[in-house]
């Protein structure tokens, strides 16, 4: 029982985490947007901070998924188990993709992201670009077109939708 206890107050903690942490990162996404503008320097603060707040909802649901496998849970692939214990070794993209698969598996919602299309394979561009812009080796790198910043945008829209979508089935699943 005990145990039980410990789980559910892991859980609590981790669910608590995840909403603050998703509150300061939309804050901070709000402000930029709020003064948006054609600029290469809000353009590359906008794939930073894209980036950041999809990289915080996906950490908050790995931290509360590591916690449910340790419960009574559905088998998982050996790699999204290693997803659960070392989220480090893998690309943003890669721990994006498996951690909302895992999410979806363990939390029983439906219908799953598909990572299978078109919409995927574009929205890596976001992770690829952020890369670029935080470890630059030539003035190219810190570039933003306005052909890439067209997809770049849509794309950060689409990986953002993934991430609400969670919350959104969880709240009809349990909210009412």
């Amino acid at each position: 029982m005990d145990n039980e206890i410990s789980l559910q107050e892991r859980m609590d903690a981790a669910f608590d985490n995840y909403l603050q942490l998703s509150r300061i990162l939309e804050a901070d996404m709000t402000a930029l947007l709020d003064g948006e503008c054609e600029d290469q320097h809000w353009r590359r603060n906008f794939i930073r901070s894209s980036a950041a707040l999809l990289e915080g909802h996906v950490h908050g649901l790995r931290e509360m998924c590591a916690i449910i496998f340790e419960c009574p849970a559905p088998e998982l692939s050996k790699k999204e188990t290693n997803v659960l214990r070392c989220e480090e070794s893998f690309s943003a993209a890669e721990r994006f993709k498996r951690t909302l698969r895992i999410a979806y598996e363990l939390l029983e919602l439906a219908p799953a992201p598909s990572f299978g299309g078109n919409d995927w394979s574009n929205a890596q561009r976001v992770f690829s670009k952020r890369d670029l812009l935080m470890h630059p080796k030539t003035p190219v790198d810190l570039e933003v077109s306005d052909s890439l910043w067209i997809d770049i945008r849509t794309d950060s829209f689409w990986l953002m939708e993934q991430c609400l979508n969670v919350l959104r089935l969880l709240d009809e699943k349990h909210g009412g």
